[in-house]
């Protein structure tokens, strides 16, 4: 089996102004029977001015919980949404987990489901996510559970916002962006795209990495890199 293919969102941040930005995935990206999941903060970096930023991840799902009480807690485990995936959440005695659900999965379907150990009142997400961080997600109930069905590749679209207290694998719906979040697309066979915050604070983006590093001898820029998974 062949390596999954790299995706990278470079962010060039051109304006005067610092502050985090935020990947999250757009709503059509996934179809639930049951209801709308609410959109999680994938990717969480800040940027200053003249920096750019490599976001990096492959389109490798995972079934998630996250327990946003502090300390925060997380699992993510690995999902193949061809053959489906079907995981069971419990809370043990030393927190929750995932334990295997006893009906053999959907094709095609990510289930996850709360047992009856779950608390009515808590503060745990369960849901998806790509390349090691949350994208979409209900929150946890008892005797409950959801079925994600992602969109194929060619159909996936991604947000970006710039400013705001965004929190990596937090709901991107409590958080007012100070400047209007761009969706963006990958054209068939493009795996980069550039976005660039202007002078005037308006998100672009065209396709394929940066003009500056495709010329040989391009002045040298503030470069990081950020994978899926990663604290920002």
């Amino acid at each position: 089996m062949g390596s999954v293919q790299q995706y990278d969102l470079f962010f060039l941040n051109k304006s005067g102004s610092g502050g985090n930005v935020c990947v999250y995935q757009d709503a059509g990206n996934v179809s639930c029977s049951d209801g709308n999941p609410g959109a999680l903060a994938w990717m969480v970096c800040g940027a200053n001015p003249d920096v750019q930023i490599d976001f990096q991840w492959k389109v490798a799902y995972d079934c998630a919980w996250f327990n946003v009480t502090v300390p925060a807690t997380q699992q993510l485990k690995a999902a193949d949404a061809i053959t489906g995936t079907s995981v069971v959440l419990a809370l043990g005695q030393y927190g929750y987990l995932f334990t295997p659900a006893p009906a053999p999965p959907v094709p095609g379907t990510l289930s996850v489901q709360g047992d009856y150990t779950i608390p009515t009142v808590n503060n745990v997400l369960l849901g998806i996510g790509m390349s090691g961080a949350g994208t979409f997600a209900f929150p946890a109930q008892p005797n409950v559970s959801h079925g994600f069905s992602p969109a194929g590749n060619e159909s996936l679209a991604y947000w970006v916002a710039f400013g705001g207290d965004f929190q990596l694998n937090r709901p991107v719906s409590q958080v007012t962006p100070s400047i209007k979040p761009l969706c963006i697309r990958f054209p068939a066979g493009v795996f980069a795209v550039t976005v660039t915050l202007t002078a005037s604070n308006i998100l672009q983006y065209v396709p394929g990495p940066p003009a500056s590093t495709l010329r040989a001898g391009a002045p040298a820029t503030r470069n990081m890199v950020y994978r899926a998974g990663q604290e920002g």
